[in-house]
């Protein structure tokens, strides 16, 4: 969570805020942006940093409220909290040393441009800016940038404030005066760096725009910010915001744009989320075990019971439903106890098969569930979604002439149970003195996170995003994996005293060095 220190209205649709992100401030660089999440579950959304101050630990932020999350943005006071603020992300722009520079801010685009201006001034470069906005009230950080720039220059679309007309009008003038400019940069709209980069081309000048596409992840993994940049597709949120003016392909991002916008009018979700279609399963058809001594020999494995189609198609809801005690000591009992049991090898962590499954066969869940936790620190998720098929079932010596035992689904069974009737998890028994940290916590850094708080580590996972899990909570589907089992399974990691940090970019939030 973070701390609202300050905050400012700008005008009725722009404000600016100041919260605690020590993260970000030790390390974010003029250029460079964040991600906030205004409320936990909420959408994530990239904002500029305005500026920063390394000793309070502080970033400054300053936003159009435009949207959902913007909306509930302007509803905050100074004292409230962020949910979540990630960052730095993106690269900080490039100090070519530059002896004259003119900046040209349209509308919010004053907020990115400025912390550029202030570096270029402290390194005593003369400045030029100019700034626009629809009418004087639009026009933003006028005073600030005075206090950085030798002339400060305005054109609003009225005429209320400075020159009426565009901020184009006013480069075009101070270009054809003969005010040569080392380098210029214009951040606003599109349309409006786009005609920006038409004025300045034939005067040979070197301009940078800062681009703001659709952005999901601001990590580089959704690939929704591509842009391309002299016919190669790049990455606003990795290998931008800033891009040289004239590779930019103004057209595609304009198209990029408004691809949601028919979308955003007004569209409702018609399929819940709530989970409380489980309640409708599909009964398994039953299986009489036929008992060999101890052993089910039932040719085939018992079935598992499936959500109805009919609430398949109203909801994300989990399709498998899982065993019931009866349905899972059935099952159990398949398993012949071979001395020398092959699906163990066939696990990739070499989780004791038979061993497990016979705790189930006598119903002595609590060792069944000690047992796989010794070798698997996320059953629940592995019984879900792990091979069995192609791995440890794939071997099973029952398969050799009838069906596999079921091993996937007795593991999601205990796993399941084990949570559902409040297990204690079995802490580490000594502290090693040593401390790991874990970068990434996707479903190898939890599991290795695990596995050294086993062996009495104190270990913490580092991940960039404000939720852990990775690929499990943001690639596998619901009605595959449902997200609260995955996070159940990370605070059960939390309860051996693994520790988490969010919102934390190693390379960027944290560097090392060796």
């Amino acid at each position: 969570m973070h701390k609202i220190l300050r905050k400012r209205i700008l005008n009725p649709a722009v404000e600016e805020i100041v919260v605690e992100a020590p993260y970000v401030a030790r390390k974010c660089q003029p250029g460079q942006f964040i991600i906030i999440i205004v409320e936990k579950g909420g959408e994530r959304i990239p904002l500029t940093i305005a500026d920063y101050n390394r000793e309070e630990q502080s970033v400054t932020m300053i936003y159009q409220v435009v949207g959902h999350s913007t909306q509930l943005l302007q509803q905050k006071n100074v004292g409230d909290y962020i949910s979540d603020v990630a960052g730095p992300l993106g690269l900080p722009c490039v100090d070519h040393k530059p002896k004259k520079v003119l900046g040209i801010g349209g509308g919010v685009g004053a907020a990115p441009l400025y912390p550029q201006i202030k570096m270029h001034a402290g390194n005593d470069a003369e400045i030029d800016v100019v700034l626009g906005g629809r009418s004087a009230e639009f026009v933003i950080l006028q005073e600030e940038f005075s206090n950085q720039a030798k002339n400060v220059f305005v054109a609003t679309d009225d005429g209320s404030l400075g020159t009426k007309g565009f901020v184009t009008n006013i480069v075009q003038k101070l270009l054809e005066e003969g005010n040569h400019y080392d380098e210029i940069i214009a951040i606003g709209p599109i349309p409006m760096m786009k005609a920006m980069v038409n004025v300045v081309k034939p005067f040979n000048i070197p301009i940078s725009v800062s681009l703001n596409p659709l952005m999901v992840d601001g990590t580089g993994m959704c690939g929704g910010c591509r842009v391309s940049i002299a016919g190669k597709t790049k990455f606003a949120c990795v290998d931008g915001p800033d891009f040289n003016g004239y590779e930019v392909d103004f057209d595609e991002i304009t198209s990029r744009q408004g691809m949601y916008k028919e979308q955003e009018k007004g569209h409702h979700c018609r399929i819940g989320l709530s989970g409380e279609n489980n309640k409708a399963a599909k009964p398994a058809t039953p299986i009489a075990p036929q008992m060999k001594g101890k052993f089910n020999m039932q040719p085939l494995r018992t079935p598992m019971p499936e959500l109805d189609p009919v609430e398949r198609s109203k909801s994300f809801g989990e399709v498998a439903m899982g065993y019931s005690v009866e349905e899972a000591m059935n099952e159990a009992k398949r398993c012949i106890q071979c001395k020398r049991p092959s699906c163990v090898s066939g696990c990739p962590v070499n989780v004791h098969i038979p061993e497990f499954i016979g705790h189930i066969a006598q119903g002595d869940f609590q060792e069944a569930y000690k047992s796989i936790k010794s070798y698997n620190s996320l059953p629940a998720v592995c019984g879900r979604v792990c091979p069995q098929e192609n791995q440890c079932e794939a071997i099973c010596v029952r398969g050799k002439k009838d069906e596999p035992v079921a091993i996937g689904r007795l593991e999601r069974f205990i796993a399941d149970y084990a949570r559902e009737n409040n297990f204690e998890e079995e802490l580490p028994q000594h502290n090693s003195g040593r401390k790991v940290a874990v970068i990434g916590a996707g479903p190898a850094g939890i599991a290795c996170a695990g596995e050294l708080a086993k062996k009495g580590h104190e270990v913490v996972v580092f991940e960039a995003l404000h939720t852990p899990g990775g690929v499990l909570m943001y690639g596998i589907p619901e009605f595959r994996l449902p997200k609260q089992i995955v996070r159940e399974e990370i605070d059960s990691i939390k309860k051996m005293g693994v520790k988490i940090e969010k919102n934390v970019i190693v390379g960027k939030s944290l560097t090392w060095k060796i």
